[in-house]
């Protein structure tokens, strides 16, 4: 009997690997379990002319899809920011079921606004739908939810 417990045994033990790495993929990432994720890839235009701006003047866009498997990529379209800032920055935390992404701008010295494109990744996420919170320095600008999964692909209008 012994002979008989040992062989299953070690089938299993042969087999477990191959089950982890199967059953892996729909594992959580540790960094989205903890809540930590991360802006990668950002990147901004330089000022619009008039000529680059989209249909509407006074509306901006988010574009967001997914991309690389866990990462959410926001495309936030004509945004208003000061003509000579010293620097875009962004933030992103993740509470509970929100992304909160935060932009801003530093040392903005002159008396004039252009609009931009920001670009960037957030992540890693899990699948699943959040609220999806738009703030400007301290300020909420928009929210809304997003459902977040392997064909995420929209575009959500701000008034």
């Amino acid at each position: 009997m012994k002979p008989k417990i040992l062989k299953t045994l070690s089938t299993f033990l042969l087999l477990l690997p191959l089950c982890v790495v199967l059953l892996g993929s729909g594992c959580k990432d540790d960094n989205a379990i903890n809540g930590k994720i991360k802006i990668k890839d950002f990147n901004y235009t330089g000022c619009k002319n008039e000529n680059e701006l989209e249909e509407s003047a006074d509306t901006e866009l988010i574009e967001y899809k997914v991309a690389d498997g866990n990462y959410l990529e926001i495309k936030h379209k004509d945004v208003y920011f000061n003509c000579c800032f010293d620097e875009l920055i962004t933030n992103v935390e993740l509470d509970s079921t929100s992304i909160i992404f935060t932009e801003d701008e530093t040392g903005a010295g002159c008396d004039c606004i252009c609009r931009y494109d920001i670009e960037c990744k957030i992540g890693p996420l899990e699948y699943g739908e959040y609220l999806f919170v738009l703030k400007r320095s301290t300020r909420i600008k928009s929210e809304f939810k997003l459902l977040f999964n392997f064909s995420t692909d929209s575009t959500y209008i701000i008034n």
